[in-house]
């Protein structure tokens, strides 16, 4: 008897303390090491991606139009890939990706609207997006696209306010693009999010303000967050759906300020400020999810050279930490999503700072 009451205590505590964990985490201990080619020349790092199917492996862009492949485990290179000819003289990517969760394919989206797969024994299957856009009521340069996490489709948006839905297939090892369809939109897109818990519907925000819910399967908008028509223009604003909980979504604005969406009801239910800086715009802030801890969301802003960790739980937003006096201006991060303890940094010197951050409670 006493032993059975024993067993449920500890089975009870353990589910307390798993609960709490993931509510209240502190950080205990930060290490980290630094991935820079001594071969390569200064350079902002455009970005970062971890393979999913692989997590030694970590994919890094710069502005130097190179692309570098590194095994972590070991901080050596193990491939680049440089443009030659025409590519190298204007060309620079603007968009990079594992392809559809593998770990030897990447899809790469560039300055001249090419979107191209690359196997690892870089094969590359080439497509000129900007013909097969103008084809397809895209009339104006293509500014970015955003590649489903799972599934062969993608979606585009243009300065001509439309946003696109494309099907990649491969058929007898020829990658065949099909346009699904066609969203007109009267604002310009800023940026957009694939909900990783459902992943039919994107999140879109425009340079208004305005959050937009799209449900890729039938081009429709299923709820605007906000829809502040034209009250307000913005040059730059990130979005970032969580990832345990389907219906939040973080968005970040050029004064420093981040929000906290409820898709559900609709209501921004948290606020708070990346910066205390005065100024009206203190540059590009960006927001990233912890893949595992719910309410922990990582902040940075490109005009400077450190990283804020928050801990969202409750209405008063804490600080966890904060890596700062870094070697350059921050560009870009991403965590691992197997290893979310790991945290990767790419900084505009050409280095990348990998942080393994202990999470206890």
């Amino acid at each position: 008897m006493k032993r059975n009451l024993i067993s449920s205590l500890v089975f009870i505590l353990f589910i307390f303390s798993n609960f709490y964990f993931l509510k209240c985490v502190k950080i205990k201990r930060i290490n980290y090491f630094v991935l820079k080619d001594k071969k390569s020349r200064d350079s902002d790092i455009r970005f970062l991606k971890w393979n999913k199917k692989n997590d030694e492996i970590l994919l890094a862009i710069g502005f130097d139009y190179k692309i570098e492949i590194w095994n972590v485990t070991n901080k050596k290179i193990v491939y680049k890939i440089e443009p030659s000819g025409e590519e190298n003289e204007k060309s620079e990517f603007v968009f990079l990706s594992w392809y559809a969760g593998t770990n030897n394919q990447l899809i790469t989206f560039d300055s001249f609207s090419r979107l191209k797969i690359w196997n690892y024994d870089f094969h590359v299957f080439d497509f000129h997006v900007e013909e097969m856009l103008n084809h397809s009521l895209h009339l104006i340069k293509v500014k970015n696209i955003l590649l489903h996490p799972s599934e062969n489709l993608f979606c585009s948006y243009s300065l001509n306010r439309n946003i696109m839905v494309w099907s990649i297939k491969n058929i007898k090892n020829n990658m065949m693009i099909k346009l699904i369809y066609l969203i007109k939109q009267r604002r310009d897109v800023m940026s957009m999010a694939w909900n990783c818990n459902n992943q039919d519907l994107f999140a879109t925000v425009f340079n208004d303000g305005s959050i937009g819910i799209f449900n890729y399967k039938n081009g429709k908008c299923v709820k605007m967050l906000i829809d502040c028509y034209y009250k307000n223009h913005f040059e730059f604003i990130d979005i970032n759906w969580n990832y345990k909980n389907k219906d939040v979504l973080a968005v970040s604005y050029p004064d420093g300020n981040i929000e906290i969406w409820n898709c559900e009801n609709g209501e921004c239910f948290n606020s708070f400020m990346h910066s205390n800086s005065k100024k009206n715009n203190i540059g590009r802030t960006h927001v990233s999810w912890n893949p595992k801890y719910e309410h922990v969301i990582a902040t940075f802003c490109e005009n400077e050279n450190c990283v804020k960790i928050w801990n969202t739980y409750n209405d008063k937003v804490q600080i966890l930490t904060k890596l700062e006096k870094l070697e350059g201006n921050v560009r870009c991060l991403s965590w691992n999503v197997d290893k979310p303890w790991l945290l990767c940094i790419g900084l505009n010197n050409g280095s990348v700072l990998v942080f393994e951050i202990k999470f206890v409670r």
